[in-house]
Parts: C-alpha cells; sequence; structure tokens
C-alpha cells in the first residue's frame, strides 16, 4: 500500500506538476495553469501545490530571464490552490466560486500594483492606449470623408472612455468567468483521475442557474438611481459605481435569462440553441438582449422554472 501511495504521488507531481510548470512559461496559457495545480492541491494538500506554484514561478522567470515572472506567476496560480484547497474543505460550490472570485481578482489587482511600482508602468493607462489605436486605426480606416470620419473619431472616444469608467465591472465579471471556468475544468480533471465525484462539488446545470435575489434588487437599485441622478461634467463617484452595479448585474441577468431560455428548449439540441441564441443576438441584439435580461430579473422574483413539470409539460 504505501508503494502505491508513493507511486500515486510521484504521478500526480509528474502530472500535475508537470502541467502546471509547462502552462505557466507560456505567455497565453498562464490563466489554464490553476486547474491542474487545483487538482495536484486537491490530491496531495496544500503543501504540494506551494512547492509547485514556486518552481513553476522560477522555471518562468530563469526561463525568460525576466524576475518580475515569478510573482506573476505565482498571483496567477494562487486561484489554483484557492480552489484546490476549497475543494480539498468540502465548502459548497457557492462559497468556492466566491473565494475563488475574489482571489483571482486580487491577484490581478496585485499585479498591476506590481507592474506599476517595478517599471512605472500604467497598465490601466497602457490599456486604455490599446483600445485607442486599435479602435481609432478601424475608424480612420473605415471612410474616406472626413466628416465622417470625425464623428467616428468622437464615437472611439466616448467608447474609450466608457471602457475606462466600467473597468472594474470588466476585472469583477472576468475573474468570476475565469474562476468557473478553472472550477469546470479541474473537477474534470480529477474525474478523469479516478477520483470519487460524490465529495467534489458539482455546479448546478446550466440550465437551472439562477442567481440570488438581491442580484435583480442591486440592478433595479442602480437603474433606479441612474434615472434619477444628475449628471455632471465628469462621472462622480456616486456614479462610477452605479454604471459599474449595472454592467456587473445586468451581465448576470443576461446569463440567467439565457439559463431561462436553455431549460425551456430540452428537446432541441445545445448546437441548435447556441446557434438560435447568436442569430437572434446578432440580428435583433437590442431587442434580445433586452428581452433576455427582463426574463431572468422577472425569474429572480416569481422562479419560472417550477412552470414547467417533470415531464416537460407546462402547468400551474
Amino acid at each position: 500500500m504505501p508503494v502505491e501511495k508513493g507511486d500515486e504521488r510521484l504521478r500526480d507531481y509528474a502530472l500535475l506538476g508537470g502541467a502546471t510548470a509547462f502552462l505557466s512559461v507560456l505567455p497565453f496559457a498562464l490563466m489554464a495553469a490553476p486547474v491542474p495545480l487545483a487538482a495536484l492541491v486537491y490530491r496531495q494538500g496544500l503543501r504540494a501545490g506551494i512547492f509547485t506554484a514556486l518552481a513553476a514561478g522560477m522555471i518562468a522567470a530563469i526561463l525568460a530571464s525576466n524576475p518580475l515572472l515569478l510573482a506573476q506567476v505565482l498571483l496567477a496560480l494562487a486561484l489554483g490552490i484557492a480552489l484546490g484547497e476549497g475543494l480539498r474543505e468540502g465548502i459548497n460550490t457557492t462559497q468556492l466560486i466566491a473565494l475563488g472570485t475574489v482571489v483571482a481578482l486580487t491577484t490581478t489587482l496585485l499585479l498591476v500594483y506590481v507592474v506599476q511600482s517595478v517599471f512605472g508602468v500604467d497598465m490601466l493607462e497602457l490599456l486604455g492606449l490599446f483600445w485607442e489605436e486599435a479602435l481609432g486605426a478601424g475608424a480612420g480606416n473605415s471612410t474616406t470623408n472626413p466628416e465622417a470620419a470625425e464623428e467616428l473619431r468622437r464615437t472611439v472616444e466616448m467608447q474609450i472612455e466608457q471602457m475606462r469608467i466600467t473597468l472594474p465591472a470588466g476585472l469583477a465579471l472576468g475573474s468570476l468567468v475565469l474562476t468557473v471556468v478553472a472550477f469546470a475544468l479541474a473537477r474534470w480533471l480529477l474525474s478523469k483521475l479516478g477520483e470519487s465525484m460524490e465529495r467534489v462539488p458539482a455546479m448546478r446545470p446550466f440550465h437551472l442557474w439562477r442567481f440570488p435575489l438581491w442580484i435583480a434588487l442591486v440592478y433595479a437599485g442602480a437603474r433606479l438611481l441612474e434615472f434619477v441622478a444628475a449628471r455632471g461634467e465628469g462621472p462622480s463617484l456616486l456614479w462610477w459605481a452605479v454604471v459599474n452595479a449595472i454592467v456587473v448585474t445586468e451581465t448576470l441577468l443576461l446569463v440567467q435569462g439565457i439559463a431561462l431560455i436553455w431549460h425551456f428548449l430540452p428537446r432541441i439540441g445545445a448546437g441548435i440553441k447556441v446557434l438560435a441564441l447568436v442569430v437572434a443576438l446578432l440580428l435583433f441584439q437590442y431587442i434580445a438582449a433586452f428581452t433576455l435580461i427582463v426574463l431572468g430579473f422577472v425569474d429572480s422574483f416569481a422562479d419560472l422554472r417550477r412552470w414547467r413539470a417533470r415531464k416537460g409539460e407546462m402547468g400551474a
């Protein structure tokens, strides 16, 4: 038995630890590195995860001859350690996703601070310049009419300003999506490694996704403040908070609306559902998106899924 345990530990270090180090070295694969690390922490403990994260960070820093990469890799891998330890401790899915989102958001902000402190580069300003160049180039090349080009440039400037205002909401939503994807992949990986999935918490099926009622209440309150608040020359702190709250809650209600539609179309294949939603959002983007948000909002209060009986029939 000890030999088997030792062989299993060696295999985990070789496969999961090696995969973590390999993904950490690749610039565009670093966000996937927390997945094998989470599985390693779940199977072999917190010490194994910390040791692997340090080793992966040092390997990446040595290969790139850049000590900053050590901090970058460690901050990115913190999500894997948090998810693995949360799974190991047996906390429920909601708590696990909340924990992972907070860790991912915190480490992202720390990375921005480290880059700015060490290199004096404001990543937020750099992101704004990137969008300005990308959108500005498209605006300048889209027409030869000087007046139309000027109008497009003004539109681009407004879009860039909006992006900067809603950057906190974007970071929060990005952290949430990253956590959900990493959790789902880590759970899948554990199943492939032969773990008993009864002990591993699972997310509810997508068609049953339903966010807490306070999401809808925050959305309604933010929309009300948006309606009654007076807009000044620049966005005040209250206006900034309202805009970001609307972006986050509206996105979640949109996802809930899609899940609701998914629930009431059980006999249609997933591919057809995705195609229908994409076509609707492309052809009727504002109407379709607004309809899905309204459905998600109403579902938060009324739980529309209870109208469908177990056999797929509509009931009172």
